[in-house]
């Protein structure tokens, strides 16, 4: 079985304000990972929404009505993702805490 090319990245550089930095670095360090790989995952996680944003920006640039649409759609739907990611925070606490028998406390 022949493997895929991987595919070619472009580096590019970024200023960030000191608490974006802050908490990307503390998220880098606690997960183990490079703070370019981590900025780069999450770019990439955020891909559905960038495009999304395009197309409702050049939606308003031809003046099209359903621009702000294209963005309310946009944000209903980023809101409902992280919803549930709440959610699947919530239940892994509590699997933790029951698991570490601490129902009631911080884990």
């Amino acid at each position: 079985m022949t493997q895929a090319k991987p595919t070619p990245k472009t580096r590019v550089q970024v200023t960030l304000s000191t608490p974006v930095l802050d908490v990307l670095q503390q998220l880098a360090d606690e997960s183990g990972i490079a703070m370019g790989a981590l900025c780069g995952n999450l770019l990439d996680e955020a891909l559905p929404a960038f495009e999304t944003m395009l197309a409702a920006v050049r939606a308003a640039k031809s003046k099209q009505a359903n621009a702000y649409d294209m963005l309310a759609s946009m944000l209903m739907e980023n809101q409902a993702k992280s919803s549930q990611i709440q959610l699947d925070i919530d239940q892994e606490r509590q699997k933790l805490r029951r698991a570490a028998g601490t129902k009631g406390k911080d884990v």
